[in-house]
């Protein structure tokens, strides 16, 4: 037997949990996810495990754990409420992590099972298992032990070997005609959705974490593509495999948004994938289990910067049954535009009407209601008292951030050269000025609103205005080389120091982005023109704009290597020289050409030199995938 950490609760052994960012690594960075430890499956050998009603098993889950919450959700699509009890686990804070814990229940204790910890029902069933404890899971009452982990196929379970348990008309979740193609599907969507985004924020290379933001993305595009023409994956009816996409779907811009730092699109920029998520989330056991509010918070206890984020300002400003139940109309997709679900011929057999209600059943029931109920642990802990209010903007910390700082060095920088550049020149002064009140007012202004808002709707109305003078420069820059014409100005100092900071620093506070700089062409190019001028290179500081919360707040020598790498590849490149300089338009005006014509010092050790290099590419190493995920991949182009 292996060697374990352990620490005393209320007088119970319980295991430290292993600590996947140590023990879920590989030699290259790469987050490999723990295999499923208990995968008996059910079904009628000798072996297998025996699908029984009548609460013989119970089901574990957790309200942010996607994994657990399909299983959730087909439990009560098929009516199995009354059949398989069900419990719900958080994490709890104790000296050092001890996994799953029954924190809903009086004295954090399983009123079935005895149990504090999911893991006493880990080790019972096995002593030596050394992973962590994950949920599902699903637990036999009768043992304690847990007999299947299996999330892979526990759904496929509920719908299949349960299926005499099913309540009378009971969705066909994984009709027979289908199987073949919804298991490449599910295998398909967890190699390139579901698992994708844990990838990329566990990886700790940059390799590994743009494995999966790449994949993730990719696949949303062409999930959009096949959800234009299809009511849900399959066509007309809702089957295993929407199931797994939603709940991917459903943490996207609240809660993933907070852990990639990489988000390159939020969900309700899709227009088939959002009505599609929004009509799923109208059918109740997908909004039953549901918990946008529990996965918007982040740990209670957490300090500085994420007590400025966009779900903690607004997490009891925010409407999400608002949001979510504005439901587009897709229903002209679907042969049967009336039903989403279709109904089984044959569930129930092994169920009577008398086992359903029974006073055991009606009572479980209301306890299942009750967890529906409460908060998560996590949410509870914050009060009104705790959270920024309209009362009190000033409660929230301050942002590191050095942009006024970097802005006039910049200037004076450029205004000590020996050739006395005008970056106010008198020949172009109303365009100058101009294009400095429009960054003031339509870029800097709405910005800092954003970010220091506690009041939704004013935050809404900045981000209105800001996305849009994006669209606006976007388009503009187009035309023109520099915001007032030829030549740098202040305007493009002012603008610089602001953008250069959003995807690094400021997209962190400001829950799901419409855009990344650089995704805007124009934009990104035009930011990559002006770094060129030393001035703006030997300012610009990538690895401390990243750095700088993580700095103040965790006391460290350098921001997580994961994080601080990540935005010097996509920044690499020279300008493309969108534009040449044209003579200047009037004599008295200095061009400030020469200035543009010269780069960055290439010998400097600064990290911000790395975006004016030319650096050769590092062949990224290719992630193993399996055999059978490659032949999964033609399932999603099929209609």
């Amino acid at each position: 037997m292996a060697n374990y950490d352990y620490e005393i609760v209320n007088g119970r052994k319980i295991r430290v949990r292993p600590k996947e960012t140590v023990s879920e690594i590989d030699k290259n960075g790469y987050f490999r996810r723990q295999p499923n430890h208990f995968t008996t499956p059910f079904g009628d050998g000798e072996n297998d495990l025996k699908a029984e009603g009548n609460k013989r098993y119970r089901l574990v889950w957790a309200k942010l754990c996607h994994w657990s919450n399909r299983a959730a959700i087909v439990r009560e699509l098929e009516g199995l409420e009354d059949q398989i009890s069900v419990n719900m686990v958080e994490h709890a804070p104790h000296e050092k992590n001890l996994g799953w814990e029954y924190v809903y229940n009086e004295n954090n204790i399983d009123p079935v099972l005895g149990d504090q910890f999911l893991s006493e029902a880990y080790y019972r069933a096995d002593d030596d298992y050394q992973g962590r404890t994950t949920v599902p899971a699903l637990i036999d009452t009768t043992t304690g032990k847990v007999v299947n982990n299996d999330y892979n196929w526990l759904t496929t379970y509920f719908e299949v070997n349960f299926r005499p348990w099913h309540k009378k008309g009971a969705p066909e979740l994984y009709p027979v005609e289908l199987r073949e193609e919804i298991d490449k599907m599910n295998l398909w969507l967890f190699d390139n959705i579901n698992n994708a985004v844990y990838r990329s924020s566990f990886s700790r290379s940059n390799e590994g974490h743009f494995d999966g933001v790449n994949t993730f993305y990719a696949a949303m595009d062409r999930l959009e593509k096949r959800l234009e023409t299809n009511r849900f994956i399959f066509g007309d009816y809702v089957t295993d495999s929407d199931i797994r996409l939603y709940v991917t779907l459903a943490r996207l811009d609240i809660r993933y948004t907070a852990q990639l730092g990489e988000t390159k699109r939020p969900l309700y920029t899709y227009k088939n994938l959002w009505g599609y998520a929004k009509e799923l989330w109208e059918i109740p056991a997908f909004k039953n289990n549901t918990f946008f509010a529990d996965f918007a918070v982040p740990p209670a206890d957490a300090k500085g910067s994420v007590e400025r984020s966009f779900n903690v300002r607004f997490l009891k400003q925010l409407d999400f049954a608002q949001f979510w139940g504005n439901v587009d109309d897709r229903s002209a997709l679907s042969s049967d535009p009336e039903h989403k679900l279709k109904a089984e011929t044959d569930a129930g057999t092994a169920r009577s009407d008398a086992d359903v209600e029974t006073e055991k059943n009606r009572e479980d029931a209301a306890i299942y209601a009750k967890i529906h109920a409460i908060p998560s642990t996590e949410f509870a802990k914050y009060t009104e008292e705790e959270l920024p209010t309209k009362k009190d903007p000033a409660s929230l910390p301050p942002l590191a951030d050095t942009r006024e700082e970097d802005y006039q060095t910049i200037l004076a920088e450029i205004r000590e050269l020996p050739d006395e550049p005008e970056l106010s020149p008198t020949a172009n002064a109303k365009s100058s000025t101009a294009a400095s009140e429009e960054v003031k007012k339509k870029i800097a202004e709405p910005l800092d609103t954003m970010l220091n808002a506690v009041e939704l709707a004013q935050y809404v109305e900045s981000a209105k205005q800001f996305y849009g003078a994006l669209e606006e420069l976007e388009t503009a820059l187009g035309a023109t080389r520099f915001l007032a014409g030829d030549f740098v100005t202040e305007a493009d100092a002012a603008l610089y120091v602001t953008l250069v900071r959003f995807d690094l620093l400021y997209s962190r506070y400001l829950g799901p982005v419409k855009y990344r700089v650089q995704d805007l062409k124009n934009v990104s190019d035009y930011l990559k023109d002006l770094y060129q001028i030393p001035a703006f290179a030997h300012h610009t500081d990538f690895a401390a704009i990243i750095a700088r919360e993580e700095l103040r707040e965790r006391k460290t020598a350098s921001a997580p290597a994961h994080t601080t790498i990540w935005h010097f590849r996509r920044l690499t490149g020279m300008h493309s020289g969108r534009f040449r300089p044209s003579a200047p338009t009037c004599p008295q005006t200095r061009p400030i050409r020469s200035i543009l014509e010269t780069t960055a010092d290439s010998t400097s050790t600064r990290p911000g030199t790395i975006w004016a290099q030319n650096l050769r590419k590092k062949r990224r190493k290719k992630r193993r995938r399996p055999a059978d995920a490659a032949a999964a991949d033609q399932i999603i182009d099929k209609k």
